[in-house]
């Protein structure tokens, strides 16, 4: 099995995440994340900066925010961990939190796989000119965690899902990127 593979495994087998910071039963604890994380990485040749990025992101997954937000604020700078820091606090309810860690990343190579997730979920308010409105997203987001029919959430929670899976295998297929010129050195 690709490690890709086994790294999904982590992630779908708990369902897919709501748009708030509500803990599901599926989740696993932190220390559960962790020790299926090692497991499934132990054959990889993965750098720490690399595994902490996949640590922060599937924390996020299982409802773990504080943990993950321990990890991505020790790697601000970095575009996964800032991407993961956006959707942390889009989960929080914090808006403009969140606006600021999107715009601290622009434009992220994961986006572009988000527009046919969206148009085949009906929500073509979410591209541009064939271009990710990460900003609609996040809006669409917060209006859903008070105000929406559960089959918008449900849609909305579908594209959140396929927004983490594929930085999930972007991480895991993608060498490390250079740090972001913001980016605290230790």
């Amino acid at each position: 099995m690709l490690v890709v593979d086994r790294l999904r495994q982590i992630f779908v087998n708990a369902g897919n995440p709501g748009l708030d910071q509500k803990i599901r039963a599926s989740a696993k604890s932190v220390d559960e994340v962790r020790a299926a994380l090692a497991e499934a990485l132990q054959l990889t040749a993965f750098d720490a900066p690399r595994q902490a990025q996949l640590l922060a992101l599937a924390y996020c997954w299982h409802d773990s925010w504080d943990a993950a937000h321990e990890v991505v604020q020790t790697m601000e700078g970095d575009p996964a961990a800032d991407f993961i820091h956006a959707v942390l606090h889009r989960r929080e309810g914090d808006a403009d939190n969140a606006r600021y860690w999107l715009a601290r990343i622009s434009d992220h190579p994961v986006f572009t796989h988000l527009i046919p997730v969206a148009a085949a979920e009906g929500f073509t308010d979410l591209v541009s000119d064939g271009v990710w409105r990460p900003g609609a997203f996040l809006a669409r987001c917060l209006r859903a965690q008070t105000t929406a029919e559960p089959s918008e959430t449900a849609a909305l929670m579908r594209i959140q899902a396929a927004e983490l899976l594929a930085l999930l295998d972007h991480l895991a297929t993608h060498p490390l990127s250079k740090p972001h010129p913001h980016q605290r050195s230790s």
